[in-house]
């Protein structure tokens, strides 16, 4: 169902709408922060964070904070470069690079996210989510 609203955002005028992406991703931050979440789940949500970031003007990303904060906690996780774990952290390391794309702040998301996406690239673990953001990042 998750993976459903990052289509919608992704693929349709969706993106246009400030407030309902705003309100999807306000969504997203409420249900990762419910106790017990799965990595697959986590790691879902900081996709569609990404995508909203990607979507939402400089300035408009309401919970853009608190998404790059989830974001970077699972990648920092001790375990984030296991077999188990690679593909949502390159993901979410993705996610991180889509949100940077309007938001670089040097407060809230700066150089040093940067500097440390692109200190695991190149994305390898998955063709479709990471290998697209790191080819969006670079190009």
């Amino acid at each position: 169902m998750l993976c459903f609203f990052c289509d919608y955002i992704e693929n349709t005028d969706a993106a246009k709408d400030i407030q309902s992406v705003n309100q999807i991703a306000t969504k997203f931050v409420e249900i990762a922060n419910y106790t017990d979440q799965h990595d697959y789940i986590v790691q879902t949500i900081c996709y569609g964070l990404g995508v909203c970031g990607a979507s939402l003007p400089n300035g408009q990303f309401k919970v853009l904070k608190e998404a790059v904060d989830l974001c970077r906690v699972f990648v920092q996780g001790a375990d984030a470069f296991s077999e188990e774990r690679i593909i949502g952290t390159e993901s979410t390391f993705g996610a991180l690079a889509n949100m940077s794309y309007n938001h670089l702040d040097n407060s809230i998301i700066g150089n040093s996210d940067l500097a440390g996406i692109f200190s695991k690239m190149p994305f390898t673990a998955y063709e479709d989510e990471n290998k697209n953001a790191h080819r969006r990042l670079l190009l």
